[in-house]
């Protein structure tokens, strides 16, 4: 029999809503994807962050940038255009960090075209695991995991409903943006579940900081969600979902660059489609079944229309993918055990074309990936933790036009081991291994990259080594209930990292004479050329270190987080381009429960970044200070029964400033409201 599973998400009867006004300041949050089983973030022996649904119906988010930016050592870059927008972990971005919606995996790559499409009004949690994760993960997981996880039924329904209408409507002036969401939800049955939820964004150009207006960067979005949940017994429950995701916009082939003479401005589409079948058994009567298996079809497609000379192309990705995965616990004398096991299968096929035919900077393509994981999780009277892991990975490339294909293995171990000192107190020390295999268009893309004298030439290079990370890592953890008697608590989290890279692909670019050959591509152009090939060049080391403080007491609460991280390029001694700026975020956070009043003042704070190698186009950032305000108010049943209002000021001080690594200036102050109806 073939199981489709889904992990079975627990019903919290918390009032009205999973909204901040129904529950305490704080939820306890509880992450699965840094062990992949579930823990509160707090008893996690590695950096993790986890953005909840309260925190991200809060910030009004219009893109994932507005959620990364301020976690320690995250960011997104690309600029203001949020089809552009790449998230970096630790100084790695594009397909070294690995994102998931809902344990589907994004492997679109595509230069500067962006590499994650989704409306954030359909999630409800985002987990981030900072360093190498390719033990449980595989590749991509170079650098990091983000998990976006979507909503589902159970996160609208009171305890005495068993329907629900949900309206909301938005508005952010930066880019004048209308948002209309709407959701149904409820029970069908007494075992049947569902949600049916669609988004509408609609928004003109960013005005950024100081007052300029960034062209070309408006945009229209329609998302969709469709889930239903069937459990007909106790231990099996199966879930079906379709998300679909429909951007369209005017943009510069290049999206992270501004093109003021417009000459490569294009009318773009982007759609993504997802299906989902999942399926759970858990054996009520054993702890050694607890099997889940989930099957996913995306499809990812770009098309655009170039104005000035109406050249059509067409990029489209389609990913099919299934995780089988098991746990077992058992207890022997004081020693707890749980094993998490699985085997992970996906497939990704890449097709592109341009006015009809073949596009070869996008070659046709396919990878097919297989890896198996194993993972013990070993408590030793509730004080000391042993976590070993290794997963096994064996890739299959093909390239279609060249009959060109190769395969190849790879090992990722990792080991973790923490000591609880006292019941406040723990600390850990963690080694992990990461890799990334070469993508579909580092190792075949080829042809014109653009004319002239000299003619810029790809050359494909299918011997590409995967690249590989070695993580060290220490950190200590402090969580303190009625510190002092009192009802004030805090907690201290710092983490220190020494990641070393290998491998790393960079682009070398260098001259070839007319009628040269080389690797077996011959410069015909008059004018000579200047060829670019993808080469294992880069061998590196990058240390960083984050902390978090937070300290609450009834309801107020302050948050103080930190992030500093350094590279250096072994290769050339130089350091490396792509390190982000030191940064702090001071963030404070009060209710008014009689009210239903909530207030957040947060204040960012990054430092320039001067530490770029002497021969890079990078230009250097200057350092900058943002603050944001935002509040919620749930309207009183005797005024408007099911209303909340939720407002904020982004960038209150309409700063002009820069993210390292970005062509462009971000958004200037952002005024943004929405009201939302329930019932």
């Amino acid at each position: 029999m073939v199981f489709l599973i889904f992990l079975v998400p627990k019903v919290f009867a918390q009032g009205d809503n999973l909204t901040l006004q129904n529950l305490p300041l704080e939820l306890e949050k509880i992450t699965v994807t840094a062990t992949r089983s579930e823990r509160p973030v707090k008893e996690v022996s590695a950096s993790v962050s986890v953005i909840n649904l309260v925190e991200i119906e809060s910030a009004q988010p219009q893109s994932l940038d507005d959620l990364l930016r301020s976690l320690p050592n995250v960011e997104s870059t690309g600029g203001p255009r949020r089809v552009s927008e790449k998230p970096m972990i630790r100084g790695l971005s594009g397909r070294r960090v690995l994102v998931t919606i809902d344990d589907t995996r994004q492997n679109f790559q595509s230069g500067h075209k962006g590499s994650v499409f989704l409306d954030p009004e359909l999630l409800k949690q985002v987990d981030i695991v900072r360093g190498p994760a390719s033990a449980l993960y595989g590749s991509d997981a170079i650098g990091g995991v983000i998990a976006a996880t979507t909503k589902d039924p159970v996160d609208f329904l009171r305890p005495d409903q068993n329907h629900g209408f949900r309206l909301k409507l938005g508005y952010q002036d930066a880019n004048q943006e209308r948002l209309l969401s709407t959701s149904v939800y409820g029970f069908a049955t007494e075992d049947l579940d569902y949600l049916l939820y669609a988004t509408s964004r609609k928004a003109d150009d960013v005005r950024q900081g100081g007052g300029n207006t960034l062209a070309n960067s408006g945009d229209g979005i329609q998302g969709a969600l469709i889930k239903l949940m069937w459990t007909p017994t106790w231990d099996h429950t199966y879930r079906i979902s379709f998300e679909s995701y429909k951007q369209t916009q005017e943009t510069p082939v290049n999206t992270q660059a501004d093109d003021p003479s417009e000459l490569s401005i294009a009318d773009r589409t982007t759609e993504r489609n997802t299906v989902r079948l999942s399926h759970q058994f858990e054996d009520i009567d054993s702890n050694l079944f607890n099997l889940n298996t989930v099957y996913y079809h995306t499809e990812i497609a770009l098309y655009e229309k170039r104005q000035i000379d109406q050249r059509k192309d067409k990029i489209s990705l389609v990913t099919n993918g299934l995780n089988i995965q098991n746990q077992s616990s058992w207890k022997l004398a004081e020693a707890a055990n749980l094993l998490t096991y699985g085997f992970e299968w996906y497939q990704d096929e890449q097709t592109s074309s341009r006015n009809g035919e073949n596009l070869r900077t996008y070659p046709n393509a396919a990878v097919q990936v297989i890896g198996i994981f194993l993972q013990d999780e070993l408590t030793w009277q509730k004080k000391w933790e042993l976590i070993p892991g290794l997963r096994f990975d064996r890739f299959v490339t093909k390239a279609k036009e060249s009959g060109s294909s190769r395969s190849q293995d790879q090992l990722s171990p990792k080991f973790t081991t923490s000591y609880q000192f006292k019941p406040w107190l723990r600390s850990y020390i963690s080694y992990s291994k990461g890799f990334r295999v070469p993508s579909i268009q580092e190792l075949y893309i080829s042809g014109i990259h653009y004319g002239g004298n000299p003619e810029g030439i790809f050359v494909p290079n299918p011997n590409l080594k995967p690249e590989i990370s070695t993580n060290r890592e220490i950190g200590v953890q402090i969580e303190k209930e009625n510190s002092g008697g009192s009802l004030t608590d805090f907690h201290f989290n710092a983490t220190y990292f020494h990641n070393r890279l290998e491998d790393f692909i960079d682009t070398s670019i260098y001259p070839v004479k007319h009628n040269e050959i080389v690797s077996d591509i011959n410069c015909t152009n008059q004018g000579d050329c200047l060829y670019f090939e993808n080469l294992n060049v880069q061998q590196g080391l990058v240390t960083g270190f984050e902390a978090e403080f937070g300290v609450q007491r009834q309801h107020l609460k302050i948050d103080i987080s930190h992030s500093q991280i350094r590279g250096h390029n072994k290769t050339s001694g130089q350091p490396l381009v792509n390190m982000p700026a030191d940064k702090w975020l001071l963030k404070l956070k009060g209710s008014i429960p009689n009210n239903n009043f909530i207030g957040t003042w947060r204040t960012l704070l990054v430092s320039k970044q001067e530490k770029i190698p002497f021969d890079s186009s990078v230009e250097k950032t200057s350092g900058y200070v943002v603050h944001d305000l935002s509040g919620s108010w749930k309207i009183p049943r005797y005024l408007l029964e099911g209303f909340e209002l939720k407002f904020g000021i982004d960038n209150i001080a309409d700063n002009r400033y820069r993210k390292h690594l970005s062509q462009l200036d971000e958004a200037g102050r952002n005024l943004k409201a929405s009201l939302t109806y329930q019932y």
